[in-house]
């Protein structure tokens, strides 16, 4: 068995990397491992990711003294409900074809799962699962994190996910895993 985890992108005004991680999705992609399920992990957060220093040409400063640092950024569209603010609205983390790219180059998995961060980075969410559904039309997207969690009814109707999960419970998640692949993977 073979899947796939995203740690998507954040769209707002402002993001600093305060050495953010995706704990739960960590969680997952460990439990899935240790069952011998091939885990691929798209972290779009990702400052440390030989492939962006590459894309950049080493211009992007890594990091402070005590690791924490800037995201890449890219400008991007406002919302309409942010039309009037004065300020860039921008893509945080890797380029949107770096992504594409690494997606591309992961083979077809049994499952796809997206955690999620801040609820109103759902525009992040929305973009990856988008993305994701693009390449892999036909594969599960599970949708799980704090904006699933917090506005469950939101991310059902909006976030492109087939399932969104807004517990908190790593078995009733392999639960999940096991109905939508026909497979019996036991934590």
């Amino acid at each position: 068995m073979r899947a796939l985890l995203i740690n998507p992108w954040i769209y707002d005004f402002s993001a600093f990397d305060l050495w953010a991680k995706p704990l739960g999705l960590l969680k997952i992609a460990g439990c899935l491992r240790k069952l011998d399920v091939e885990v691929h992990l798209v972290d779009c957060l990702d400052r440390f990711h030989p492939q962006l220093y590459a894309f950049l040409k080493n211009k992007l400063k890594r990091n402070t003294e005590f690791g924490s640092g800037n995201y890449y950024t890219e400008i991007v569209e406002k919302p309409p409900v942010y039309a009037d603010i004065p300020r860039r609205y921008k893509r945080y983390g890797l380029p949107k074809e770096l992504v594409k790219n690494m997606i591309e180059r992961i083979p077809r998995p049994e499952i796809i799962l997206v955690t999620s961060g801040l609820t109103y980075w759902y525009p992040g969410v929305i973009e990856s699962i988008r993305l994701l559904k693009n390449h892999f039309p036909d594969v599960p997207v599970i949708l799980g994190g704090i904006y699933a969690r917090l506005c469950f009814s939101h991310a059902q109707k909006n976030s492109g996910a087939d399932i969104v999960y807004g517990g908190n419970d790593i078995y009733e998640i392999f639960e999940i895993i096991n109905k939508l692949t026909n497979k019996n993977l036991d934590v």
